[in-house]
């Protein structure tokens, strides 16, 4: 819906509500093909000097934008983590904003990780997992392939509550990585026409991905298991045997609030 279809009184809520995250937005960044379909439609909620602005470095290269966004900085990042560092958590957080490895831009968002659950400290249980990590919001998964520099996990944008049911998303997705080359980092996004079966809760297991399940944690045992279904395929094994796994609380804050986890503890690899 266009603001052309909204009535006045729906644009200035809208206008008020979005005031104060324009200033993250980088639209300078943007292709100028994207600008007529992605924001014109909205030039009622932003800024006039800004759409004047915009127009002149689209018509003109050699003019430099008079309103910059907003930046994250990552210098002051820090996360509790013993499998995970910060160049790990940015490149999730890409993936969250679905992004590819290689982008540069930010949506002017940064993110806390709070951790949750640690396996090696709180054990395997279904229960602990679900007595630690239910009513957090959105969380991402990750553990460690035992004897391995890979890691591999998910990303839950919704929550772990429920027993025995599905829930549905498109934002979800499970990945692999290896610590040593992050290169290499493989995201499979749910399938939109699976996404109703997006992600198991259930109280008999832990952390469950997909109808197949796709990526899946058994109560009280190191070796996950992969049934590729409502995912792309990611890893050729039906199995596979972890040492460790974390759960992270996944929160988006902005720019100006600081993470309020310190670091404990170092990648292991």
């Amino acid at each position: 819906m266009t603001c052309e279809d909204n009535n006045y009184e729906a644009i200035k809520i809208l206008k008020e509500t979005l005031n104060e995250l324009i200033k993250f937005i980088r639209f300078y960044q943007m292709d100028r093909k994207d600008f007529i379909p992605e924001v014109w439609d909205y030039k009622d909620i932003l800024p006039n000097d800004l759409i004047k602005d915009i127009l002149h470095c689209y018509l003109d290269s050699d003019i430099k934008p008079l309103h910059q966004p907003f930046l994250i900085r990552w210098g002051n990042f820090k996360i509790d983590s013993v499998l995970i560092n910060k160049e790990i958590a940015l490149l999730l957080t890409k993936w969250i904003d679905k992004k590819t490895i290689d982008d540069k831009t930010s949506k002017g968002f940064r993110y806390n990780f709070n951790l949750l659950f640690r396996c090696s400290v709180d054990g395997l249980s279904s229960k602990t997992f679900h007595q630690k990590c239910n009513n957090k919001g959105a969380t991402i998964v990750v553990a460690k392939i035992q004897n391995s520099t890979l890691l591999v996990g998910g990303y839950n944008p919704l929550d772990w509550n429920g027993d025995n049911v599905w829930k549905e998303t498109t934002s979800s997705f499970i990945f692999t990585l290896d610590h040593n080359d992050l290169n290499k980092a493989t995201v499979s996004r749910v399938n939109h026409d699976n996404s109703d079966c997006a992600i198991g809760c259930d109280d008999s297991h832990g952390p469950s991905f997909g109808e197949g399940p796709d990526l899946h944690v058994p109560s009280n045992s190191s070796t996950w298991k992969f049934k590729i279904k409502s995912y792309p395929k990611l890893v050729n094994s039906n199995s596979f045997t972890i040492s460790n796994y974390e759960v992270f609380q996944v929160e988006r804050v902005l720019r100006n609030k600081q993470p309020r986890v310190q670091s404990h503890g170092h990648p292991t690899s």
